[in-house]
């Protein structure tokens, strides 16, 4: 509703999926000047991320807040070398904590828990570990070349 980034606890009446171009900080503002479809940089402030949805338990352990599940996120050809995206997780009393990508174990630190990951073509299962247990797995697809 707002034009805003929703967090991950909003309300599904409250949230719409868009498609957003994702560019290096260098290129937003011309990105921004062409009106190219930018990403809102910004939480809304109506369910900001880890806001709990009245009624619902806040969950307890680790979890990933962004990929979502299903996810599909595409490459663009010409910024395919230098594209990435921001890895969040929610992982509850730590301060240390692993992002599994595959096969492929990778140290956290935080809060807040964040990987810039370069993406590339193909399949992938994200999950994060913290104390000995395992967030739910998020699927996601990356396409183009």
């Amino acid at each position: 509703r707002t034009g805003l980034i929703a967090g991950t606890r909003c309300p599904p009446a409250e949230v719409e999926q868009r498609r957003f171009e994702v560019y290096p900080s260098s290129y937003l503002a011309w990105a921004r000047a062409a009106g190219r479809p930018v990403a809102p940089q910004q939480a809304s402030p109506r369910c900001p991320e880890g806001a709990p949805i009245p009624g619902k338990d806040q969950p307890q352990g680790p979890r990933i807040t962004y990929p979502t599940d299903g996810a599909v996120l595409l490459l663009d050809p010409q910024l395919s070398a230098r594209q990435e995206i921001l890895v969040r997780a929610e992982v509850p009393g730590a301060t240390e904590a692993y992002l599994h990508i595959n096969h492929e174990k990778i140290p956290l630190q935080g809060p807040p828990f964040r990987h810039r990951w370069m993406l590339q073509s193909g399949f992938f299962t994200l999950r994060v570990e913290a104390g000995g247990t395992s967030s739910e797995p998020v699927h996601l697809r990356v396409e183009g070349n």
